[in-house]
């Protein structure tokens, strides 16, 4: 028995009896990749659309902390639902109940099932303490501010909800400037979501 190369032909020779073998040489597979980008069906120049995002499923939200629909930098948030087939579709729009100039509302962003939370830079004063609003789902696919929420020792400069992370009932949100233990020492707070929808 030998080999005998021919092309892409090999020749197997068992005693007088010839065997060709054609061999297939066929391109490496690649991965497939599904690519999908979303923006906002009113956005405009500067809204920062993405500057935070979050997914939980087929939900994300998208934070653009500088729209400006109530005011410059006022900001905003945009929750996007994976359709049937495969694409994505800009479900609602959402902004905080005493939203103002300055106050960029998603600049944190964060969701789990029916539950969203977006940080503002500032409270109702003015002043980068920070707050946090919660918003809840509803059957008709929209969504309602059910809370807004601070720190329990708040104070200027805190940027509380500058960061959010939110698993299931808990939350975890930051305040990277507090100064308890020095100028920006920061901090981190845990609220838990109660029965009534409220965050303690």
């Amino acid at each position: 028995m030998m080999w005998c190369l021919h092309s892409r032909t090999r020749i197997l020779y068992v005693g007088s009896l010839a065997i060709a073998m054609v061999l297939v040489f066929g391109a490496p597979a690649k991965a497939q990749i599904i690519e999908h980008r979303l923006t906002a069906s009113d956005g405009a120049e500067q809204d920062f659309l993405g500057g935070d995002v979050s997914i939980w499923g087929d939900r994300v939200i998208l934070g653009a902390h500088l729209d400006d629909d109530l005011g410059d930098r006022s900001g905003s948030a945009y929750v996007f639902e994976r359709q049937g087939d495969g694409s994505w579709l800009e479900t609602d729009k959402l902004s905080a109940s005493d939203g103002a100039e300055g106050d960029e509302f998603g600049r944190a962003v964060a969701v789990y099932g029916d539950v969203a939370l977006v940080g503002s830079l500032d409270d109702d004063a003015g002043q980068a303490g920070g707050a946090v609003y919660a918003f809840e789902r509803q059957g008709n696919g929209s969504w309602i501010q059910v809370d807004k929420f601070l720190s329990s020792d708040a104070s200027a400069g805190d940027q509380f909800g500058f960061d959010i992370s939110l698993d299931g009932q808990r939350a975890l949100i930051s305040a990277p400037s507090d100064t308890d233990n020095g100028v920006q020492a920061g901090a981190a707070y845990i609220f838990e979501r109660q029965g009534n929808g409220t965050w303690l």
